[in-house]
């Protein structure tokens, strides 16, 4: 994801230079300009990159009871209870990339 804005960046960086050396516009005006393309080129990735880490989860897990088969819920209920649920949550997560947030919540209570 990071390698993505980056990129975003370095698009900024050039439409800003050829706006100037072109002569179409201000050093000043170019920079606001594709500032505010890229603020609204950078939400648009940012909820396309969202939506398809959501897709490629709920494909590899349609079901709570799918991502259950797979995990050692006696470990994570004793992390669970010895550390607490944002810890158990955490490591849910850790164990299952590109679980949401409150699938994993909604997971280490039913434990």
């Amino acid at each position: 994801m990071l390698l993505c804005f980056a990129g975003v960046l370095a698009l900024a960086v050039v439409a800003a230079v050829l706006l100037v050396v072109t002569g179409a516009a201000e050093l000043q005006t170019a920079l606001v300009v594709v500032a505010w393309v890229m603020v609204l080129l950078s939400f648009g990735l940012s909820r396309w990159l969202t939506h398809q880490r959501k897709q490629r989860y709920l494909t590899l897990f349609p079901t709570l009871d799918d991502v259950r088969r797979g995990l050692d819920e006696d470990a994570l209920r004793t992390v669970r209870d010895r550390d607490g649920v944002p810890q158990a949550v955490r490591e849910l997560r850790r164990q299952v990339p590109g679980m949401p947030l409150t699938d994993a919540a909604k997971l280490v209570r039913e434990l």
